[in-house]
């Protein structure tokens, strides 16, 4: 595919004679002004490379490529000047973070050699953060899935506050909201560290009283393993925090027992403050006008924006406004990755192996087949199911 290029200069004659020069090599866009650039951008965008003149009326290319590096990162940028001056070099990196310094006049071929090298760099770009992108979710899909295994409580407390997660950081219009998906995925890994029983005590519902209190210690703890688990994942340091203050309240109080509170809080951490305060009581139903009261009374532990909003897209989300799941039967043998359980899967003894609302991932498939072999395991299974799903 040609590479895409945008000229910025508020000179028509050299836009044309670029654009004349260069159009057989490389798909070429001009632009006049730095507001004709920045809309060019976004409409026509993303563009590989920009090349800006640094002298032009009103913002200049310095400026301009700052801005252009907020808007479109992957885009890489040169300037292009006749002031060939140290301040004027010293601003265009400090200020347009450039990666090729151009004096006027610039030679067909010498502009040709910098492209090339521009692009390549672009590539470059490019193709690390695809690297990044599906590392990091091959990362996270298999801490998940070994969560999934290991405690499929909190595996479907996990599945659940993700969708919740992604409508209040839309309705909050929040940046970066893959961190916090990725942070919601991610939140209850630390239970992974909790010996079984304890864990089983406290997914029952048990009186906390019934908890000593160094098992009450562990518990609270889970966030901070949790965050250690994932510390040393690059690009994962955000995600890593939120997970770290999922529990601490609008109010300061709560774990850690630190001095953040209100606003210093990450947003994410403060979105599932109130998710997974909402879950709490409710058994995995979607939350209703009584979750909300519950919050409600204590509601100096909520950032009020963050509630506000939950109320908003969860309650609307919350509504029978589609057509209703049907429920069928299924043996084990013939359930699906993607099947949302409606009842819990159990072994004849009663031990928990998959609880109702978990989407089934192959790992879990492939742990129930295995289960098969050596116990029994209860049967039929219900499965939510809409008519035009399978």
């Amino acid at each position: 595919m040609t590479a895409r290029i945008l000229f910025v200069d508020d000179e028509p004659n050299v836009l044309a004679s670029f654009q004349r020069q260069l159009r057989r090599r490389f798909d070429v866009h001009t632009a006049t002004d730095a507001l004709k650039a920045l809309e060019a951008i976004k409409e026509a965008g993303p563009f590989a490379v920009v090349v800006s003149d640094m002298r032009m009326p009103g913002t200049d290319g310095a400026q301009l490529l700052n801005e252009i590096g907020k808007r479109a990162p992957d885009t890489v940028r040169v300037m292009l000047t006749g002031d060939a001056d140290q301040a004027t070099a010293v601003k265009a990196v400090n200020e347009g973070n450039v990666f090729r310094f151009l004096t006027k006049p610039c030679s067909s071929d010498e502009m040709t050699t910098v492209l090339d090298a521009c692009i390549a760099q672009h590539r470059l770009i490019v193709a690390e953060k695809e690297i990044m992108r599906r590392t990091l979710g091959g990362v996270v899909k298999m801490l998940v899935e070994i969560l999934s295994t290991v405690d499929p409580v909190a595996f479907g407390q996990t599945l659940r506050l993700r969708d919740q997660a992604r409508e209040v950081a839309r309705a909050l219009a929040v940046q970066k909201p893959w961190e916090i998906e990725l942070a919601t995925l991610l939140s209850q890994i630390g239970w992974l560290a909790i010996p079984a029983e304890i864990a089983t005590k406290a997914h029952n519902g048990h009186d906390p009283a019934a908890l000593t209190s160094s098992e009450r210690a562990m518990i609270e703890r889970a966030p901070e393993i949790a965050r250690d688990l994932i510390a040393d994942i690059p690009r994962l340091e955000g995600a890593g925090e939120i997970i770290y203050y999922q529990n601490k309240g609008y109010d300061g109080q709560g774990f850690p027992p630190d001095d953040v509170a209100g606003d210093a809080i990450p947003i994410g951490a403060r979105i599932l403050k109130v998710l997974i305060d909402l879950a709490s009581g409710d058994s995995g139903a979607p939350p209703n006008r009584a979750s909300f009261e519950r919050l409600e009374r204590n509601r100096e532990r909520y950032d009020p924006n963050v509630l506000a909003a939950a109320r908003t897209c969860l309650m609307e989300t919350g509504r029978d406004d589609a057509e209703p799941a049907a429920i069928v039967e299924l043996p084990v043998a013939r359930l699906r990755e993607g099947d949302i359980l409606d009842s819990d899967i159990a072994c004849d003894d009663g031990t928990l192996v998959l609880a109702a609302g978990n989407r089934l991932t192959h790992a879990q498939l492939v742990k129930l087949k295995f289960l098969k072999t050596t116990r029994a395991i209860g049967e039929p299974v219900r499965i939510r199911e809409r008519p035009q799903a399978r």
